[in-house]
């Protein structure tokens, strides 16, 4: 795939290859998760640590061989129809996360639930209205491809991408602007990929790269191609490091004597 496909509208769409880490604070440490970096979900106290605390966590597991909740010390639990329950308790108790964790196990078929799409847009309806951003996020991927309960519907799923990034989630921000940038409104899909970008959302960067690159809705800007490459590539995309490569190697004149941080 080359790096100028990064938002074109006929590949396969890299939100599905994303993991989407959770939103808010971590509640063992209270560092502000920033949106992208992958989080742990505690059943039993319905919410989301930290990889750091994660760490700490299975640290502390080595030296007195128990796995424990760094927030309740209850073991961690393996056991999925154990899991569930607690898990329904939380929701029964109006937790967007605990609602939005059990909409991703109707969605999987996870914790011996047989997979149901309908029900899982409910919840994830439900999580959104809660105050749970991210919900908004999974609920518009959804109706993006539709599959068995859940018809197709682009413009629900843009309403929905939309609604998230009004709320600041990155995701969303970065969804919304592929659909946009596909109804020819480049200008906002470029105002959403940056409040992304701003966030460390890499695919928004390289988004911004290829339009940029291509010249799609703006001014053709191989400079600032570059700079949006160049931030991606620093994230770990590697498509966008080959391309910044490329055109490194076919405007030297342009980036003589420029410095990519």
């Amino acid at each position: 795939m080359r790096n100028t496909e990064h938002c074109s509208g006929g590949i396969a769409w890299p939100a599905r290859d994303l993991y989407l880490a959770d939103d808010g604070e971590c509640p063992a440490c209270r560092r502000t998760f920033d949106g992208v970096e992958p989080t742990t979900a505690l059943v039993c106290c319905a919410t989301a640590i930290c990889r750091t605390c994660l760490q700490d966590c299975l640290r502390r597991a080595q030296s007195d061989s128990r796995f424990t909740c760094p927030l309740c010390r209850e073991d961690f639990v393996n056991d999925p129809v154990v899991c569930r329950e607690r898990l329904e308790a939380h929701v029964e108790a109006d937790s967007p996360f605990a609602i939005e964790m059990l909409a991703c196990m109707h969605q999987q078929g996870r914790l011996g639930l047989a997979k149901d799409s309908r029900e899982a847009a409910r919840l994830f309806r439900r999580a959104a209205k809660l105050g749970k951003p991210r919900a908004n996020v999974r609920l518009g991927l959804l109706k993006l491809e539709g599959c068995r309960g859940v018809r197709r519907d682009p413009a629900g799923a843009l309403a929905a991408f939309l609604n998230a990034a009004k709320q600041g989630d990155a995701y969303g921000q970065y969804l919304a602007g592929r659909l946009l940038l596909d109804d020819g409104d480049a200008r906002r899909a470029i105002a959403l990929w940056e409040a992304a970008a701003d966030q460390g959302l890499g695919a928004a960067a390289a988004a911004l790269g290829a339009i940029h690159d291509r010249g799609e809705g703006v001014p053709r800007n191989l400079a600032t191609a570059a700079i949006w490459y160049s931030e991606a590539a620093d994230g770990g995309d590697e498509i966008a490091a080959e391309r910044l490569e490329e055109l490194r190697a076919e405007t030297r004149d342009i980036f003589k004597g420029m410095r990519f941080v």
